[in-house]
């Protein structure tokens, strides 16, 4: 458990670093690290609560939507953040956003994912995830 919130929570001083450092419309990586910091505070809550461990990001969307998986008792907000997060972590990663499109959307895509890390974080906390 304490391995994936070590990870999770390098993965966010990288995401300061870079936050510093990148110019407001880039946002392919700081989205990426997002997303993975998000992954893994939930692996590491599912580790915590439930002793389930798993590696494929299909699996842990399974496990953490309530529509297919009733035992973790997520609740949906919980998946709906991680849902998009890995989507726009995908889009990002594969489908860059045109050059015109980049200043226009790049800072609400980030604040978005800034968000959605933000409700991921308050719920594993009130569950007790020591992060």
């Amino acid at each position: 458990m304490q391995g994936y919130i070590d990870r999770a929570k390098e993965n966010e001083n990288v995401l300061s670093t870079l936050n510093t450092n990148l110019p407001v419309d880039a946002v392919e990586w700081p989205i990426t690290l997002i997303f993975y910091s998000a992954l893994h505070y939930l692996k590491a809550y599912l580790k915590f609560k439930y002793n389930i461990e798993t590696t494929s990001h299909i699996n842990i969307d399974n496990i953490i939507n309530p529509q297919f998986n009733k035992s973790t008792q997520l609740p949906q907000s919980i998946y709906i953040a991680y849902n998009s997060l890995y989507q726009m972590s995908k889009a990002a990663r594969y489908n860059p956003l045109r050059q015109k499109m980049r200043i226009t959307l790049a800072v609400a895509k980030r604040k978005k994912a800034e968000q959605s890390l933000i409700v991921i974080k308050t719920f594993l906390k009130t569950e007790g995830l020591p992060i």
